[in-house]
């Protein structure tokens, strides 16, 4: 009855396996258009049994952008949704404003659902005719702890390829995102590359089938789960079910008194063992029979704790039944007080004791209370030290990274008549906040640009070009709460809503944190009229 049981859990995973969703995002299509000056669509090919509801669409964030090799300003250069007037699931892109139609764009697709993130680089290339194209292939990552090989190949393979098949694939293209090559030994938080389907080299069904079942025995006999001959003996009635590799006879005998009732002809079992979903339910049943073995041991350790609670409490109750005092007024009168002379005695006998054995001074409480207090000051010191230089490191610029008219020594010292030398800048160096916080921004330092804007607007709190650009960075670094705060008093120097700067800063306020922010929210332009 037990193994009946087990091929039917069987039998039920490996017709689940196949419904995984499979994403892809496709290639790019511009045309012209009115007003806006071009508009482009990508199609989101295989989302079977996604909704767009189920899909999150959006730009990629600035440190994408950065490992993309893409400049973190493109992110608010464009715009993007969900094509509404077609039923198939597009995305249309189009730029933020009309200034910026006759230029040259780069951006990042992100789509995010409940099995993975995927991301794709594009670029529209605007001249005496428009043009767009794919930066690169799609990424899928970074991954996290709970994924696995298996469920990420049947989320990205194709309806006509094999979940083992894609498993290889993914392994080949992406060899340093796995410790050894290995279908089981995936890393965590790292990007995988997923070329287009049409690229990808496949395996075949039974090859790939073959390989996976020699890469998983030879995972299994280098890493066994310790787990198992350490686990509780359970119960009759708690034992885990256990899923047996099944044995082929190669000579198989009749059975001498045949059951009546399998009537039916029996299931070929070699024909189910060389389904390619039969190493992915392998795997899965290997998983959760390995997590029961650990959840047995929690549950024993949780047993001991609570028995120990247990006893505690027990101890409590006894200590408040105990029989109170007699004389009720002088017990509570006694407590109530406070002897002084009796822990001024304490204090002194206390310092007697460590001055007479200072080796076994440590075991008084009064010397344990002030190590503990010295303790606590010294890392209090320690640490508002270690903030102190954390900052004054933040405000220093990386000149490595910077051009090489910023870098130190690039100034040269002149010399007067009265021998006095004079250091002055190089004449090419910027001199305006703004344009040095550009150039930071260019090279990917939006620490060092936000650094040099808050300190320029220490000096001029009422430049508004100033403020503006700190907003932009203050975006790209997805910094809601000084962004917010920033905002703010950008809206109360402006105090006109529809002033093209304030209309920038609130499309980029509403995309941070939400349609719904009171300050940021759409409101209709005036009647010139009124």
């Amino acid at each position: 009855m037990r193994q009946t049981t087990s091929w039917v859990l069987c039998c039920a995973l490996l017709a689940a396996s196949g419904l995984g969703h499979a994403l892809e995002l496709g290639p790019i299509n511009v045309d012209p258009a009115p007003q806006i000056g071009w508009q482009a669509q990508v199609s989101v090919v295989d989302a079977r049994g996604l909704t767009r509801d189920d899909i999150e669409l959006r730009l990629g964030s600035a440190e994408q952008y950065a490992q993309a090799s893409i400049n973190p300003e493109m992110a608010a250069q464009v715009r993007v949704e969900w094509d509404d007037e077609t039923d198939a699931t597009v995305i249309t892109i189009a730029p933020a404003s009309s200034a910026l139609a006759s230029k040259s764009i780069a951006f990042l697709l992100s789509l995010r659902w409940s099995e993975g993130q995927l991301t794709r680089p594009y670029q529209v290339t605007v001249g005496e005719s428009f043009s767009a194209e794919a930066l690169a292939d799609s990424r899928f990552g970074p991954t996290r702890s709970t994924d696995t090989l298996f469920g990420i190949a049947n989320a990205l393979r194709p309806n006509a390829v094999a979940t083992n098949q894609m498993m290889l694939a993914l392994l080949a293209n992406n060899p340093k995102a796995f410790n050894q090559p290995n279908v089981n030994a995936l890393q965590r938080n790292v990007v995988l590359n997923v070329p287009a389907r049409a690229a990808l080299e496949f395996p075949q069904a039974d090859v790939a089938t073959a390989e996976v079942l020699k890469q998983t025995r030879i995972w299994r006999q280098a890493d066994p789960d310790p787990l198992i001959d350490e686990a509780p003996v359970a119960e009759a009635d708690e034992q885990p079910l256990q899923v047996l590799t099944p044995i082929i006879n190669v000579v198989a005998e009749p059975e001498p008194e045949p059951e009546p009732e399998s009537e039916s002809e029996p299931i070929s079992i070699t024909a189910l063992y060389e389904r390619p979903e039969w190493q992915g339910l392998l795997n899965q049943l290997s998983r959760v029979e390995s997590s029961s073995e650990s959840l047995r041991a929690d549950n024993a350790q949780l047993r001991s704790t609570l028995s120990a609670l247990r006893e505690d409490v027990a101890r409590l109750e006894a200590r408040f039944n105990e029989p109170a005092a007699d004389n009720a007024d002088a017990s509570a009168s006694n407590n109530a007080t406070v002897d002084v002379e009796g822990v001024k005695v304490w204090v002194l006998g206390q310092t007697t004791q460590a001055l007479a054995a200072p080796a076994q001074a440590f075991h008084l409480p009064l010397v344990r209370w002030l190590a503990a207090a010295m303790a606590a000051v010294v890392t209090l010191l320690l640490l508002t030290a270690w903030l102190s230089a954390r900052r004054r490191r933040n405000r220093s610029l990386n000149s490595a990274t910077l051009p090489s008219e910023w870098r130190p020594g690039s100034a040269r010292p002149h010399q007067r008549g009265d021998d006095s030398a004079v250091v002055t800048a190089p004449a090419n160096a910027p001199a305006d906040p703004v344009e040095q916080a550009s150039a930071l921004i260019a090279y990917g330092q939006l620490a060092q640009a936000q650094s040099i804007l808050d300190e320029a607007l220490g000096g001029e709190p009422e430049r508004i070009d100033l403020r503006v650009k700190l907003l932009d960075v203050l975006a790209m670094r997805d910094d809601r709460a000084g962004f917010e705060a920033e905002a703010h008093v950008l809206h109360a120097q402006l105090g006109d809503e529809q002033d093209p700067r304030w209309q920038r800063a609130a499309r980029q306020g509403r995309r941070l944190v939400g349609e719904n922010h009171p300050l940021f929210a759409e409101r209709p332009a005036p009647d010139d009229a009124g």
